[in-house]
């Protein structure tokens, strides 16, 4: 029952106190791109943040969507084949992407909606032993020079629908693609351009603000345009106590939540479904069908050992009998054994008498008989 109601916790645990590692528009630690979706926010009303592709299909407001954006930051896990394939139903026609990541996984989103270009991942551009390098971004003939942290070049497959926009040296790094009229993309090999650190400065002096503030003007045509900001692939993790309080986050919360196991077992049982690529509570599930079946093999063992011990101690109880038994017994097979032996009862004095004799007997054959009638009783 206590195992159960565990994994029922952990199905139902949505905790105020987790946040998420990288990129994520969840997390409002330096790293994370909680700014940009609040910029995004600015521009339109219509913003669906993705923490799991499956859940998309059963939103009503996608079929009346007439715009969408797709909006994806150095995600840090992999895309299976249903987010693939759910992408891909999504985003039909009428779409346009922002895609900024110096890793591999969107890749696997550029090649399903047949945008001819592809990110030359973890192929980090150094430049005099350095990978804190400065370049330009040209935006309807606007350049801004800001500095990319560990960009990777973009490999362009058609030059007539894709143009360079963002280069360090000689390296392509950002890419605008207009497919046709309904189709548009904005790519770069960096996610640190959009990050909480280089965007929280609300200066219009900020050139990474800026960009942003460009980059939503092209690709949200409308107010209505429906934005899906890519959400779901980043791992999970526990806040400190620093953000819970920026978060104004009461301290006995605080305590309280330091204090939960579940807190801590929630978290890494839920990053386990992606290591494993099972679905939704999947880890949860199975952890818990193997917790059960060991339980019950154990259960079923001190059963076993238990009956064992009961029938050691039944035969033990049963057929072990008493030194006077056994004098009683040889006695009844000897002659010349004296007759108190032989009778139900015996005083102290003849069982005394009766061991005597018993181990005075020097006849070899008789010995023999004795020693094998005790095995006989015993056994």
């Amino acid at each position: 029952m206590i195992l159960i109601i565990l994994i029922l916790q952990i199905f139902e645990y949505q905790g105020y106190d987790t946040s998420y590692f990288g990129a994520s528009p969840l997390n409002s630690d330096w790293d994370g791109t909680s700014e940009l979706l609040n910029i995004i926010y600015l521009n339109t009303f219509n913003v669906n943040i993705v923490t799991n592709w499956m859940d998309m299909i059963a939103l009503k407001n996608i079929l009346s969507c007439k715009n969408k954006l797709l909006v994806v930051i150095s995600p840090e896990k992999s895309y299976t084949y249903l987010d693939i394939i759910t992408i891909k139903s999504i985003f039909k026609e009428n779409f346009s992407i922002l895609i900024a990541d110096e890793g591999p996984y969107s890749n696997f989103i550029l090649e399903a909606l047949n945008i001819p270009i592809a990110i030359d991942s973890l192929n980090f551009i150094n430049i005099n032993n350095s990978y804190i390098v400065n370049g330009t971004i040209s935006i309807d003939n606007r350049e801004f020079q800001i500095w990319f942290a560990y960009a990777s070049p973009l490999k362009i497959y058609n030059y007539n629908v894709c143009k360079p926009i963002a280069f360090i040296s000689n390296y392509i790094v950002g890419v605008e693609c207009n497919i046709d009229k309904n189709i548009s993309a904005i790519i770069f090999g960096d996610g640190s351009i959009f990050i909480n650190s280089v965007l929280r400065e609300r200066s219009i002096y900020n050139p990474y603000r800026q960009i942003v503030i460009e980059i939503m003007r092209k690709l949200l045509l409308n107010e209505h345009t429906c934005v899906f900001v890519e959400a779901s692939k980043y791992w999970l993790r526990l806040m400190s106590i620093d953000e819970l309080l920026k978060q104004n986050v009461s301290s006995d919360k605080i305590i309280v939540s330091l204090v939960r196991p579940i807190r801590y077992l929630a978290s890494s049982i839920k990053n386990l479904n992606d290591v494993f690529l099972f679905p939704s509570h999947g880890t949860s599930i199975f952890i818990f069908v193997i917790i059960f079946a060991i339980i019950i093999v154990l259960l079923n063992l001190n059963k076993i050992k238990m009956e064992y011990r009961s029938g050691v101690i039944e035969k033990e109880t049963i057929i072990r009998p008493s030194i006077w038994e056994i004098t009683k017994r040889i006695c009844r097979y000897i002659k010349d054994c004296p007759s108190e032996c032989k009778a139900q009862k015996l005083s102290i004095t003849s069982r005394k008498r009766c061991l005597n004799y018993i181990n005075n007997i020097n006849n070899y054959e008789l010995d023999k008989k004795i020693s094998l009638l005790i095995q006989l009783i015993l056994d």
